[in-house]
């Protein structure tokens, strides 16, 4: 007999995922201007995550992708992920993460 989801499964799946897109985020700066500084990583994580968004969209035009639908589809199923997480509350500004 399997158990039902919970909210706590979901908010966990979240946590992870936040922290999965942290080491992307640290190992695109380590590979393009801070040189695996962590704490130059970590204080400009803002900065870091706008340049990787844009070198993304580069990447996009280059390969004939569509990045806004990619930008549209991750935005539906961030949403969803999020609802699941925690029915009826918001989410901005939740608790930073800092997976080792």
């Amino acid at each position: 007999m399997s158990r039902r989801k919970t909210a706590a499964d979901d908010a966990a799946k979240n946590v992870r995922r936040a922290g999965d897109a942290l080491q992307a985020l640290r190992a695109y700066a380590a590979a393009t201007y801070a040189l695996g500084r962590q704490d130059i990583i970590d204080a400009e994580l803002p900065t870091l995550l706008t340049d990787l968004l844009a070198d993304l969209r580069h990447l996009a035009v280059r390969q004939g992708l569509d990045y806004a639908e990619a930008d549209r589809l991750a935005d539906m199923h961030f949403q969803t992920e999020s609802r699941e997480e925690q029915p009826g509350k918001d989410r901005p500004g939740g608790k930073k993460i800092n997976p080792t």
